[in-house]
């Protein structure tokens, strides 16, 4: 009987020995049965390579998509403070003058595309209130030494109803852009 193996020092040799046929028989199914396991984990592990690529592609999507939302936050985040602040300013003032208007609608141009209609409308409520507020006190204004009294009490009624008009807008824009800060939200 003939056995060949691997020599480190010379390479592949060839060893004559006698064995019986139970040996041979034994050495023959060793032999069989590490190759088809060693078969049977290849093959498994094409698959398993397959799963694993898959369940990464998934998490990488999942980033991606939370990514998008905390993108879309911010940008519309940028948007609520530039009306806060302009309905604030026009709070605090009393009055808005065209070039202040015309940066505000500049600088929330975005929400057509952010946001639905309702935020435009919102944004062109606003900017209508504070240009009657701003008229309604420079008229007020004009007529403080006015003679009549009566005329002067109706445009300030005016401009109190205007005030705690844009007041009540103040308080609740929270609550006018609630539904698009939710994370929950479908991008």
């Amino acid at each position: 009987m003939f056995l060949q193996g691997f020599n480190p020092k010379g390479g592949w040799e060839t060893k004559s020995f006698i064995m019986s046929k139970f040996t041979e028989v034994k050495i023959l199914f060793i032999r069989t049965r590490s190759m088809s396991l060693i078969n049977t984990l290849s093959g498994l592990l094409t698959p398993v390579i397959a799963v694993t690529t898959l369940y990464i592609a998934y998490q990488q999507y999942k980033t991606g998509k939370d990514k998008l939302r905390f993108d879309l936050y911010e940008r519309r985040l940028k948007l609520f403070e530039f009306f806060k602040g302009f309905l604030f300013k026009t709070i605090e003032t009393g009055q808005i003058e065209g070039p202040e208007i015309s940066e505000f609608r500049h600088n929330t141009y975005e929400i057509i595309f952010l946001f639905e209609e309702d935020i435009t409308i919102f944004r062109e409520e606003l900017i209508k209130n504070a240009q009657e507020l701003t008229i309604s006190n420079k008229k007020t204004e004009r007529k403080c030494n006015a003679i009549d009294k009566s005329e002067l009490e109706k445009l300030q009624s005016e401009n109190d109803l205007i005030f705690h008009q844009l007041t009540f807008k103040y308080k609740n824009i929270g609550n006018v852009f609630k539904k698009y800060f939710a994370f929950n939200l479908k991008v």
